[in-house]
């Protein structure tokens, strides 16, 4: 009963390790432990499409030092290994001697392999490896060798195939971020009215992230510009919250520390009120109700257009 419970745990352990594997490294260790634990023989070897590159990698080769594995890795197709692959059945050769068919052939090797067992690493989308052992000693194997592969392979199958979909999941999510990088910057484009000053026309929401691009973006124009002058266009802007308003603080301030006088423009009454209720009377916004008003202000001298004139 002890040695059940022993083979239970490890068996759950090496699940367990399969599941966790991120990629063809993390799983050609968990199949190499589990292949060690169950079936120890004296050379073994997994090959496996790679999902990245669609190449058949060996990433487990037991037995075989670095010459041998590259060899037979590079000529896997040609040998067994491709017969099992292109025909998704077992392949077992008791005795190479004695197999008329020649099914089974060396790559380049230091010892002579007498017995050969290959099984198929099985998908639904069909074969992607397989998984094989061979010994020195003729009849090495026998039936429960088999069993022990096909549940390793079967194992492995399972892990392979959920790399693969989390690869296509990481590709999707990459093209996604890429599209939404895109919309916010179609969103809120900088435009250049001239050489020294430009317009940032934003509409719908200025949630966190979008602020933080804009103003990477704004702050970069800026400088390559050498601009004198910013005007935030809010005409198409649906809301402000404290965070919004804050972030257009922000904008305002890193662009005035580049030497530029930044105006806020096309703020509604509603949008006046959110801003006055949140910042309070006194606030750094220049604000105007048109852009040509905010084009007028930025065109007059500094000192004219950014101080209150003194009554007279």
């Amino acid at each position: 009963m002890q040695i059940g419970l022993e083979l239970i745990s490890f068996l759950a352990q090496s699940a367990s390790n399969l599941a966790a594997a991120g990629d063809l490294a993390s799983l050609s260790s968990a199949l190499e432990a589990l292949l060690h634990g169950l079936v120890p023989v004296e050379y073994a070897g997994f090959f496996l499409n790679d999902p990245c590159t669609g190449k058949l990698c060996m990433l487990v080769a037991t037995g075989f030092s670095r010459e041998e594995r590259e060899a037979a890795e590079r000529t896997a197709m040609d040998r067994h290994p491709g017969w099992v692959i292109r025909n998704r059945q077992v392949l077992h050769v008791p005795d190479v001697d004695q197999d008329p068919e020649h099914l089974t052939s060396d790559s380049p090797r230091s010892v002579r392999v007498r017995a050969r067992m290959f099984v198929p690493v099985l998908t639904d989308e069909g074969c992607v490896g397989t998984l094989g052992i061979a010994s020195s000693r003729p009849h090495a194997f026998n039936e429960a060798h088999l069993e022990s592969l096909l549940l390793i392979a079967r194992l492995g199958a399972v892990a392979y195939v959920n790399i693969a979909r989390f690869k296509q999941l990481d590709e999707q999510l990459a093209t996604i971020r890429a599209q939404q990088h895109e919309l916010l910057a179609l969103s809120a484009p900088v435009i250049a009215l001239d050489a020294d000053l430009l317009l940032v026309p934003i509409t719908g929401r200025l949630d966190p992230e979008r602020a933080s691009r804009l103003t990477e973006r704004l702050l970069a124009e800026v400088t390559a510009r050498g601009a004198q002058g910013v005007v935030l266009d809010l005409t198409g802007l649906g809301s402000l919250d404290a965070e919004a308003i804050a972030s257009l603080a922000r904008i305002a301030a890193a662009t005035s520390l580049l030497g530029s006088r930044c105006v806020v423009c096309g703020m509604s009454p509603a949008l006046a009120r959110d801003a006055v209720a949140l910042l309070g009377s006194e606030h750094r916004l220049r604000a105007t109700r048109t852009l040509r008003e905010a084009l007028s202000l930025l065109a007059a001298p500094p000192a004219l257009s950014l101080t209150t004139a003194p009554r007279r």
